[in-house]
């Protein structure tokens, strides 16, 4: 399973562009997100680039957007208000620059752990939960604000759970997805690291902290993983993280396209079964789409002798949709333009 020696790019940082307004700053708003100029800033090795959004299976659309739009203050996208799911509508909601993707569906999809955010005015969104509290009786909704600087936990209608920090600023370009939180089994870890660093081309290291063993991936522009041992999950052969999935996805932009496909096909995991029409069992297919699809999370190696967890090659670690995109996907965001390949 021989990897393309590691891509060096260029890493941009968001700066906002100086005009003649009385604010001192314009900004402009392409796909319901804000357009801003960049500046380079030094290399890294990543052949994950951005991450662009998080989909999530909701059981009510106008309570969906209550709480998202009206509680959390997401930024509504009206430019798409449908998918590639067949007769199926999908609402985008902006989180900077990033987007949280909400449909209605019969079993909602919510992630293990918690989605991490980064948004302003945490005092507002506060008091905008507690007027909004009347309309989400009889649901999982709740929400706890310690004392600052500590993040709040805020946990839609059906059960999702956000972490959310604040980031002290008032405008939109604030605003971010930093990232998940995943629970996985104990033992794992390092092997997850080793899948993303071998098969996605991304940067991935384990670490120990108090809480324990986790590894983080990361995905550009401050947003990661976090995959942590979790000893409640019990031992790798039960399975328990993987029958955790309810069919939530991420889409991730990628610089190697093609060899990144080749890479997931080589292991057997590119995924044509999945509810979208982005089918792509070959290159030529992939290329069309100028993305494609994998769930499954494997062991790139058998563990390492005498090791506490034992897998082997090619053995299921864990499971939740990925959705890999090309620079050259019609919905790339404009902050990945000037990249360099």
């Amino acid at each position: 399973m021989a990897v393309k020696p590691t891509i060096v790019i260029q890493k941009w940082v968001l700066v906002r562009l100086k005009s003649a307004t009385a604010s001192g700053f314009s900004n402009s708003t392409i796909c319901g997100r804000r357009a801003t100029q960049m500046t380079p800033v030094k290399a890294t090795r990543n052949n994950v680039v951005f991450f662009d959004h998080l989909f999530l299976g909701v059981g009510d659309m106008e309570t969906a957007h209550t709480f998202y739009e009206q509680g959390l203050g997401l930024l509504y996208d009206p430019s798409v208000k449908s998918g590639q799911k067949k007769g199926v509508g999908v609402s985008w909601l902006s989180v900077g620059h990033q987007q949280v993707h909400i449909d209605q569906e019969e079993e909602v999809s919510r992630t293990p752990g918690a989605v991490k955010l980064l948004l302003p005015k945490l005092a507002d969104i506060e008091e905008q939960l507690h007027k909004l509290q009347p309309r989400f009786v009889n649901t999982c909704f709740a929400f706890d604000f310690p004392p600052s600087p500590q993040a709040a936990t805020v946990v839609d209608p059906w059960g999702q759970q956000f972490s959310v920090t604040d980031s002290s600023g008032g405008n939109p370009n604030s605003s971010s997805v930093e990232g998940l939180v995943l629970p996985c089994h104990p033992g794992t870890a390092d092997a997850i690291a080793e899948f993303y660093r071998r098969i996605v081309g991304a940067e991935a290291r384990e670490h120990t902290d108090d809480d324990g063993v986790y590894c983080k991936v990361d995905l550009g522009y401050g947003t990661s993983f976090m995959f942590r041992e979790d000893p409640q999950l019990g031992s790798l052969e039960t399975q328990k993280a993987v029958q955790a999935y309810e069919g939530w996805h991420c889409a991730l932009y990628v610089l190697d396209f093609e060899e990144t496909y080749s890479r997931v096909v080589q292991a057997g995991i590119n995924q044509t079964d999945h509810p979208y029409k982005d089918k792509a069992d070959t290159l030529e297919g992939a290329k069309q789409w100028n993305q494609f699809r994998f769930a499954d999370i494997v062991a790139v190696e058998d563990s390492p002798p005498h090791a506490d967890t034992t897998y082997h090659k090619g053995q299921l670690l864990y499971r939740f949709g990925h959705e890999i995109r090309s620079l050259d996907h019609r919905r790339c965001p404009k902050i990945l333009h000037e990249v360099e390949r």
